[in-house]
């Protein structure tokens, strides 16, 4: 199931789908995360 298909069904509200996208970019989330973390608390 390709990423456009999953977020299809999440939109149409099969919210079980949503996790699944988590996952998917669990790795990336995180990262993202982490680096507005860092730059907020780095700022003046």
């Amino acid at each position: 199931m390709t990423e456009n298909e999953i977020i299809d069904r999440v939109l149409r509200g099969d919210k079980q789908f949503y996790e699944l996208i988590v996952r998917r970019f669990n790795p990336v989330l995180y990262r993202i995360g982490r680096s507005y973390n860092y730059n907020h608390t780095s700022s003046p």
